[in-house]
């Protein structure tokens, strides 16, 4: 068979520095249609390849590390994985992968932005291991960037890029792994905004913050949102965009201003407005913060949560890794946390009677939010408006059962089963009986979840014991 000839795009790190920054803003590593082709025949081996490299380019074949880009599900194109010296005789396009690195590798790429310019630029890569932290690499980062060695900086994880940059801010404490930033991911980082006047990375949802402070002073504080705007945000509430779909109302996830959120549509403008009601009534930092409404369609914006809901963590739904016990333990504080806010509310404790951990949701820093609080109330009044209960039935308090009254205790059960199954990792139906046994057989041990680590095991048989 003849050999056919194909095109090939070479991109190197000077196309990195020359396009990031200039004209504009550009997003992402590199734009392909901006780079040198090259014409091949799809049979030329990869030390021919090199040689092509070699001659256009001036870099000796000796100098040269080839990665292999792939296109990710966003769009975006990134090296994947770095092609080895024991395959320069192989083609360019054998079947065979090029070796990857080890699971603990992961070769980032690094942007500094300068606030008082507004000006962002690439400087750079740096391989991490995935057990090591952002904070280890902070000096690095200084050195790169010029700045003095005790220069305090704000990291963040470049997620989206069109048609402007999103970011999430990254915890420098917490491993690149559970940061779930490893091969080809961007990071950008800048001098903290605590020393500026200016604004940080264009991705940061100031807006945001800003209604945050206002809402502090004023929980009555609601941006109205035109519907415009929401049809824009999800493509005309397309499927596409559609994130969940349950029986508070379908969820979606759009951008409104250049930031992320999460767009409720309510079942019913009865549903939309006790859920108003209910927020209105005081915010809290471990409950999800809603931005505004749109009254049009009964629909609510709240700050996007990009790490879904805990359920998905605690079933490693998706490919996640196990929380970590120092994870799930902050999970249990922060959730104690708003459930004393929502009791203490005055003249009336608000509960929030469905709390299940489909209804926490999880930031980039693995911090909790509880949502879809108070709506069990609303469901259980006589209506069209019935709950499934199959779902929910062992996350229940017996006497909800038989009495349809919801208390705080309602929601203090509830939370003593989330806690066992954080613990165990196990099913939460019979979960309170196997813990009681092994806690009787002393082998509560054989029920912990050892993928999330060495459990301090004194406390977890005490914690056991007051929820089992």
């Amino acid at each position: 068979m003849q050999p056919r000839n194909i095109s090939i795009k070479v991109a190197r790190e000077e196309d990195m520095s020359s396009q990031i920054g200039n004209d504009g803003f550009y997003f992402d590593l590199v734009d392909f249609d901006r780079v040198k082709a090259f014409q091949i025949a799809d049979n030329m081996t990869m030390s021919r390849l090199k040689m092509e490299i070699a001659v256009e380019f001036s870099i000796p074949v000796q100098c040269q590390r080839l990665w292999l880009f792939c296109k990710r599900q966003n769009g975006t194109w990134r090296p994947v994985k770095p092609f080895s010296t024991e395959e320069n005789n192989l083609s360019v396009l054998n079947d065979s992968s090029p070796k990857n690195l080890s699971n603990n590798d992961g070769l980032v790429f690094l942007k500094l932005y300068d606030p008082e310019q507004t000006q962002i630029r690439y400087i750079g890569m740096v391989f991490v291991k995935a057990s090591s932290r952002p904070s280890d690499i902070l000096p690095k980062l200084r050195s790169l960037a010029g700045f003095c060695a005790d220069e305090e900086m704000e990291l963040y994880e470049e997620i989206k890029f069109e048609p402007s940059a999103m970011c999430d801010a990254i915890d420098a404490n917490i491993t690149f792994s559970e940061s779930q930033i490893g091969q080809g991911d961007i990071i950008c980082y800048q001098k903290s905004s605590k020393s500026l006047s200016h604004h940080a990375y264009p991705s940061v949802q100031n807006a945001v913050r800003q209604l945050n402070e206002l809402q502090d002073q004023n929980p009555q504080i609601f941006l109205e949102f035109p519907i415009t705007n929401l049809l824009q945000a999800t493509q005309n509430f397309s499927d596409l965009c559609k994130v969940g779909d349950t029986e508070y109302g379908c969820v979606y996830k759009g951008i409104i201003h250049d930031t992320t959120v999460a767009i409720k549509l309510s079942r019913s403008d009865t549903l939309f407005q006790q859920e108003v009601s209910i927020l209105r009534q005081g915010r809290h930092p471990n409950i999800v913060n809603c931005i505004g409404k749109c009254s049009e369609v009964s629909a609510l914006v709240y700050e996007w949560l990009p790490k879904g809901n805990l359920q998905d963590h605690i079933v490693c739904a998706h490919g996640s890794p196990p929380l970590s016990w120092q994870i799930r333990t902050q999970i249990i504080g922060e959730i104690c946390s708003a459930l004393l806010f929502l009791h203490s509310r005055e003249p009336h404790a608000l509960v929030h009677g469905d709390l299940r951990p489909c209804n926490i949701l999880v930031d980039a820093n693995f911090r909790s939010k509880i949502c879809n609080f108070g709506m069990l109330t609303l469901f259980l009044q006589p209506g069209d408006h019935q709950p499934a209960l199959t779902a929910r039935l062992p996350y229940l308090e017996p006497e909800l059962l038989t009495t349809g009254e919801l208390t705080p205790l309602s929601d203090v059960y509830s939370l003593g089963v989330i806690i066992l199954c954080l613990l165990t990792g196990l099913p939460p139906l019979i979960i309170a009986k196997k813990v009681s046994e092994a806690l009787v057989n002393n082998s509560l041990h054989t029920l912990i979840d050892k993928s999330a680590g060495n459990w301090p095991y004194v406390q977890s048989q005490a914690v056991s014991r007051h929820w089992s």
